[in-house]
Order: C-alpha cells, then sequence, then structure tokens
C-alpha cells in the first residue's frame, strides 16, 4: 500500500506541450527514444537524420502552401551536435544565413565541455542538453523556450482570421513571395 503511493507521487503530472519539434539526431536508438519521450509530452515530432536533412526539411515548410503567411511550422529544433553528412553547428549556420526567422534551437551532444563552456551559446544555439537526454530537464527547456515565443505565435495565428490583420497589410511577406514563385 505504502510503496503504491510512493510510485503514484513520483510520477509527475506535466500539462501536454502540444508543439511540433524538429528532432535531428543521426542515431537511429537516440530517435526513437526522443521521439517517444517527445510524444509522451504531446509533441508531434519531424525526425531528420542529418543536419542537410534538417536544412532541406526546414526549407520545405517556409515554402509549403499551408505556411504562406510565413509562420514557423516548427515550434523548436532539437539538433544533434556530432552527425555525418552535415554537423549541427553547419546546419544552424545555414539555417540562420537562410531564414530570418527561427524557432528555438537546442543542441543535443555528448560533449559536456561544449555545454559547460558556454560555446554551445556562443555557437548561436539557444541552449544545450546533454546526452543521454533526461525527460525532465528535456520538457522544462522545451517549455521554457517555446514559451518564450508562444504568445507571439498564437497572437499571429489568431491574426490571420482577423480583418484588421490584412488591412493595409500584404497577405504574403516578400520573402514567401519569391520562393512561390
Amino acid at each position: 500500500e505504502e510503496e503504491k503511493n510512493t510510485k503514484e507521487t513520483d510520477k509527475k503530472v506535466r500539462e501536454k506541450l502540444n508543439c511540433s519539434v524538429l528532432l535531428v539526431e543521426d542515431m537511429l536508438v537516440n530517435q526513437k527514444v526522443i521521439k517517444l519521450i517527445l510524444e509522451d509530452m504531446g509533441c508531434t515530432v519531424a525526425v531528420a537524420s542529418n543536419g542537410k536533412q534538417a536544412v532541406d526539411m526546414f526549407r520545405e515548410t517556409a515554402i509549403n502552401a499551408f505556411n504562406i503567411f510565413g509562420r514557423i511550422h516548427y515550434d523548436i529544433i532539437l539538433m544533434d551536435h556530432i552527425m555525418p553528412v552535415m554537423d549541427g553547428l553547419t546546419a544552424l549556420q545555414t539555417l540562420k544565413e537562410e531564414h530570418a526567422k527561427l524557432p528555438p534551437v537546442i543542441v543535443l551532444t555528448a560533449d559536456e565541455t561544449f555545454a559547460r563552456d558556454d560555446k554551445c551559446q556562443k555557437s548561436g544555439f539557444d541552449d544545450c542538453i546533454i546526452k543521454p537526454v533526461k525527460t525532465d530537464e528535456l520538457y522544462e527547456k522545451i517549455k521554457e523556450l517555446t514559451g518564450k515565443m508562444q504568445s507571439v505565435t498564437d497572437k499571429e495565428k489568431l491574426d490571420v482570421f482577423s480583418l484588421e490583420s490584412v488591412e493595409n497589410k500584404p497577405v504574403i511577406n516578400t520573402a514567401t513571395l519569391d520562393l512561390i514563385i
């Protein structure tokens, strides 16, 4: 009886994150484990196996017909640090060169010195998680980083449906128009 109560109190009741995540990870086992954790948190997850694939997937969302209002499709990107084809830092730099607006990017790394010596932030990542990924830490960082932009995103979503949002404003921004044409 007492053991049962302890187990129940150990389980944390969390609100669902309800966000879209681009997970960039080359190791299949890590992909599956992190994806399951994220889905359990209420996230929808798209998986890329390397930085180049992530850049391509992000480009597709930028020109997707369902994204013509210039909204960010992914609420957050979780990017492995070291990967074949294109590493996380190169992918982040490419995304920043190509897109004026990016969701927060958390680097996933086994290199503790990269996280500890502030190399993570100096490299342009918004935050860092040291592998193996801990569920509580992942949840808190995603909640914190998506919460910062959530109010702006929600307002933008509401503006799409208000008449005031299109008065004296272009319906499609010029960058998106250039991509479509």
